[in-house]
């Protein structure tokens, strides 16, 4: 009995597993075909995936650069604009990396991506 209740009320914290790298090629493939298939308005969903407890979908805003919207179940934290209009599929896939280490690290406002490919939004309270 005193064995079940100091497994019961174990204090151990369990070690984090890190969570598995997206996988970029197969993501950009799928962008491609459906990009392809399809004629897809802006504000439209074109890709979504799922990373960590996050998901990440992809649309077109009204200028037709690609934006990376990032949900925390149904609530929006981050978007992230990339800089390249449809058909630009090797800048989206250098900019995917951007984005998972944003969400790997400290998630700090003032770390947001900011550069000639890619900017970062805050969504939050």
């Amino acid at each position: 009995m005193r064995n079940f209740l100091k497994n019961l009320f174990q204090r151990k914290k369990q070690p984090e597993v890190p969570v598995p790298e997206p996988n970029y090629a197969e993501i950009i493939n799928k962008i491609k075909k459906a990009e392809e298939t399809q004629d897809i308005q802006p504000g439209r969903k074109i890709h979504a995936f799922d990373y960590d407890l996050f998901e990440l979908r992809l649309d077109r805003d009204i200028t037709n650069q690609y934006r990376v919207t990032v949900f925390k179940g149904n609530e929006r934290i981050y978007s992230f604009t990339v800089f390249a209009k449809k058909g630009e599929i090797e800048k989206l896939r250098s900019a995917y990396p951007h984005i998972v280490d944003f969400l790997k690290g400290e998630q700090k406002i003032a770390t947001l991506p900011d550069s000639d490919l890619l900017k970062g939004f805050y969504f939050g309270h």
